[in-house]
């Protein structure tokens, strides 16, 4: 048999408890308690522990070394551990359940709405995002340790809140714990927002901060603690919450930074505030103390969440449709970059009826416009784009090459100004105007330009820029010195090869221009441009050598061409052609049926085949 209130065992026909003084009616022979004891004993099943635990929690029978915290062997418990037992016997937990529910209940109402790990969603359920926190939702910093990303995020952070939950809710009562709660998940918010730029839910702040509160409770109060149950706090809390700390710095896509602010919050939390007072016994007619901390708690816990919930679901509708607008624009885009411009139009001008305000839709419209030649739209269109943000100068840009198509070219070099202005290094608004500025025979004008561009940025790429500048208004010699002097500046510069091959090609330079693309494909091996140019002067080579009879030569350019594009049925009928006149008759057919495999529809096919034909006659 054991004491209703403090479950120490009793001796037989007790009238009050050895250990706690809980006074009890008579027991009869068999040791059974009688009614007062029966209706108690009732009250406290499903409660009390086990009669192993009970001894446990009655005695010490080894307590530590020079300790005070816990009586020696054989005796009873203290006075203030009785009272930590008889606050885990009688006080309910309520709030660590009601928060586990709502949890869960969110987090299924995130997989019902796209999915928890859904990035838009959570933002709509109202994730921590700094870019919104910054535009003044501070409410985030509460609503995101209710969130959850993953089935596995929620029951790692539901087991961890249920185990350390329904102790300390116990011993610090449901105010003072929900505070400490709402205050450590809150400060794990706020010193992530201030370290990190990355979308974050959960509550893992907050359970460290729970964590943190068993540590300082073990240190603050190790006189109350019964020995069976010290190993949960104080020191005893160190090894889960460094094993977890280890995590948190190993993954780099959990929030540290949310549990360690969370840790510091608890532990300063609970080294301030004790626990709640002993509650009363069952069937005690005594009531408790009114306190005011207990109070300004509650209001203060009561506020937050109001405030929280509030602004969580008003804002829900309109970020909803504000992601819903960011669909429609990623459709536009995607239907802009395949071409499809009036199906870019439609899209933009959904974003645009739900969110008229954000300049990229502006933009992009007007660039769909542009595309197809409705420029006077395109126009309205940047000039919306720009009141919404009058300092972006690449939308200056589009306005001024759209006033430029218009023939307006006063209005196109205000507005090319106007981005150089705004961006003193912007490339594209250089070259726009500096090849505006050649084409109307304004050299001077351009000279100034470029030199004001290369004070701005004196690197590779101005002179690049420059040097295209030149080169598509039809000055040759001014872009080959312009490449020239970027190849020297970056001689790893892929571009600056190609662009040089180009202009060296308008000087009829094939062989140099050759260098330069060689140099090109050596530099970036992707680059499709460079592999073009290189194989159409390569098969010019070789025409011109089989046209000379210089066969050597000719071999030697079309093999070269092979290595680059070892598709090329001409490169095989010509190469064919060069071991037909060497007399390689084995080698010339070999070549001209790589060719009809390749091409054969070919016009030369049927030509080819008596080629074939002939060559075998003379091979025999």
């Amino acid at each position: 048999m054991v004491c209703p209130q403090c479950s120490a065992e009793l001796p037989q026909k007790s009238t009050r408890c050895p250990a706690c003084g809980f006074p009890l009616d008579e027991t009869d022979e068999g040791g059974r308690v009688s009614e007062f004891g029966r209706q108690n004993l009732g009250q406290l099943e499903g409660r009390v522990p086990p009669r192993g635990i009970s001894a446990e929690l009655r005695e010490d029978p080894e307590p530590p070394s020079g300790s005070e915290a816990y009586p020696p062997p054989g005796s009873s418990l203290t006075p203030e551990q009785q009272q930590f037992i008889r606050k885990l016997h009688f006080r309910k937990v309520r709030v660590t359940y009601l928060i586990i529910a709502i949890n869960l209940l969110l987090f299924f109402l995130l997989e019902w709405n796209g999915g928890s790990r859904n990035t838009n969603v959570l933002i709509e359920f109202g994730a921590r995002f700094t870019p919104l926190i910054r535009e003044g939702q501070y409410w985030r910093l509460l609503t995101n340790i209710f969130l959850h990303a993953g089935y596995l995020h929620i029951l790692f952070n539901m087991y961890g809140l249920l185990n350390l939950g329904s102790v300390l809710e116990r011993l610090y009562g449901p105010t003072r714990f929900l505070f400490l709660y709402l205050c450590s998940g809150i400060a794990g918010s706020i010193v992530s927002w201030l370290a990190t730029q990355s979308l974050s839910v959960g509550d893992s702040g907050a359970v460290f901060g729970v964590a943190g509160v068993m540590v300082v409770y073990g240190f603050k109060h190790k006189n109350t603690i019964p020995h069976a149950m010290a190993s949960s706090f104080g020191k005893g809390a160190l090894p889960f919450i460094a094993f977890n700390l280890y995590l948190g710095f190993s993954h780099p896509q959990i929030d540290n930074y949310a549990h360690t602010g969370g840790l510091l919050a608890g532990m300063l939390l609970s080294a301030l505030m004790n626990p709640a007072e002993e509650p009363s016994a069952p069937n005690s007619n005594a009531k408790p103390r009114f306190a005011w901390s207990n109070f300004a708690m509650q209001l203060a816990s009561i506020a937050v969440l109001i405030y929280g919930t509030g602004s969580a679901v008003r804002n829900y509708l309109p970020q909803r449709q504000l992601h819903q607008a960011e669909s429609f624009f990623r459709d536009g885009t995607h239907s802009l970059q395949e071409g499809k411009f009036d199906q870019a139009v439609s899209e933009f001008g959904k974003a645009i009826a739900i969110n008229p305000r954000d300049p990229r839709f502006h933009l992009s419209l007007g660039a769909a416009h542009f595309s197809l030649g409705e420029t006077e739209k395109a126009i309205a269109d940047y000039e919306r784009s720009l009141e919404a943000k009058p300092d972006a100068p690449e939308t200056h840009v589009n306005l001024a090459m759209a006033w430029k198509r218009l023939g307006k070219e006063d209005s196109a070099v205000d507005a090319y100004k106007k981005a150089i202005r705004l961006k003193p290094d912007l490339l594209p608004a250089y070259f726009e105007l500096g090849l505006l500025h050649l084409n109307a025979k304004r050299d001077s004008a351009a000279a100034d330009l470029f030199e004001s561009l290369l004070k701005a940025r004196p690197a590779a790429e101005s002179h690049l820029v420059i040097g295209q500048a030149y080169l598509n208004s039809g000055r040759t010699d001014l872009a080959l010195n312009s490449f020239r002097r970027a190849t020297q500046l970056k001689p790893d510069l892929a571009q600056a090869h190609l662009l040089l091959g180009s202009a060296l090609l308008k000087k009829n330079l094939r062989q140099e221009a050759a260098k330069s693309y060689r140099l090109a494909l050596q530099l970036d091996a992707n680059s499709s441009a460079a592999r073009t140019m290189l194989s159409r002067i390569l098969a010019q080579n070789s025409m011109d050598y089989v046209k000379s009879g210089r066969w050597d030569d000719a071999q030697a350019e079309i093999q070269e061409l092979l290595k680059i594009d070892a598709n090329s049925a001409e490169a095989h009928l010509l190469l064919g052609t060069v071991f037909a006149n060497k007399r390689q008759f084995a080698e010339a057919a070999g070549e001209y049926e790589k060719f009809l495999k390749m091409a054969p529809n070919s016009p030369n096919a049927a030509k080819v085949r008596l080629e074939i034909e002939r060559l075998r006659k003379l091979q025999g």
